[in-house]
């Protein structure tokens, strides 16, 4: 998963869970991979599985983060590899490694707070539209063929008390289909 800060606003952000685990959405939003910054493989849900303690570093201009899983192992997706690389005053690089044996449709999914955005699925990018402040550009490379969707899914914002109403937002899915590596 990865959330994306910048400028003091929150861009990209995981959304969470609801305010109680007998609340309809548990399972049929909250705990499905559709619902988190990640990469979602051949339809399936990510099993739970731990990844490896990763490999950070920060200081000076950049930050860098690395992070193994073999989580998709029973769908013949050996290595998961998640790089991101951060510039400070800049922009991050997210790079997803995927290893194994196979065809398979990966679907990479970016959850947004709820703001406007502009798709360009000519261009392969996503930017977010807000009239006051600091805006985020998501722009998308891919060896294979790549379709861009936006939709709405749930987004459970902090609150002081047990919030009656758990706004919908925004999130994009980048799909693509080919054989591993990829």
């Amino acid at each position: 998963d990865i959330n994306v800060v910048a400028y003091g606003r929150q861009f990209l952000t995981d959304p969470g869970m609801p305010h109680t685990y007998s609340d309809g959405s548990y399972n049929t939003w909250y705990r499905r991979t559709c619902a988190h910054n990640t990469i979602e493989i051949d339809g399936q849900d990510m099993p739970y599985a731990a990844g490896d303690r990763g490999t950070f570093f920060t200081g000076g201009p950049f930050d860098f983060l690395a992070v193994n899983s073999d989580v998709y192992k029973g769908l013949g997706v050996t290595t998961y590899l998640r790089q991101i690389l951060f510039i400070r005053d800049g922009f991050w690089v997210v790079d997803d490694y995927l290893a194994g044996q196979g065809e398979h449709t990966y679907k990479w999914l970016g959850h947004y707070q709820p703001m406007p955005l502009e798709v360009d699925a000519q261009a392969g990018s996503v930017v977010t539209t807000n009239a006051k402040g600091p805006n985020l550009g998501l722009f998308a490379t891919s060896p294979l063929p790549l379709t861009i969707e936006s939709a709405r899914g749930l987004m459970n914002l902090p609150c002081d008390h047990l919030c009656e109403e758990v706004p919908d937002a925004p999130y994009i899915t980048l799909t693509t289909r080919g054989a591993l590596p990829a």
